[in-house]
């Protein structure tokens, strides 16, 4: 008798078990919604040093000179390319160091190049001759 009765003890717990809801489906899932994308950073504002102004008085002065006013004038560092040896005549008065030496390399036929470190290099541009 106790057989029969594990055995009925057994199948009624098996069927109170089964007779509870088994979770067959999953639950349902959230939709996953992409986080809206971040606006970029703002870029910091790169501001250029306040301008470095310059006055020159040239008269048919060589141009070494003229550049070293200016290098000396802006507190910058300028290089010429030792082969340019031109005069000039200008008067520049309270002008941005930069525009200037562009100005200066301009009447001379001459260009000016960046190095690193901000170094200012005025060089004659290649001369093109045909035989």
């Amino acid at each position: 008798m106790r057989t029969t009765l594990s055995l009925f003890v057994s199948l009624l717990l098996a069927g109170c078990c089964a007779n509870t809801p088994k979770e067959t489906t999953r639950p349902q899932e959230q939709a996953r919604v992409a986080p809206a994308p971040r606006a970029p950073a703002p870029v910091a504002k790169i501001e250029r040093a306040p301008s470095r102004l310059v006055s020159i008085d040239a008269d048919d002065e060589d141009l070494r000179e003229v550049v070293d006013t200016i290098a000396r004038q802006a507190g910058v560092n300028i290089v010429l390319d030792r082969g340019i040896n031109e005069k000039l005549t200008l008067t520049l008065r309270n002008v941005d160091w930069f525009e200037a030496l562009q100005l200066v390399a301009q009447r001379t036929r001459c260009e000016v190049n960046e190095m690193r470190g901000g170094i200012m290099f005025v060089v004659e541009p290649p001369r093109v001759t045909i035989q």
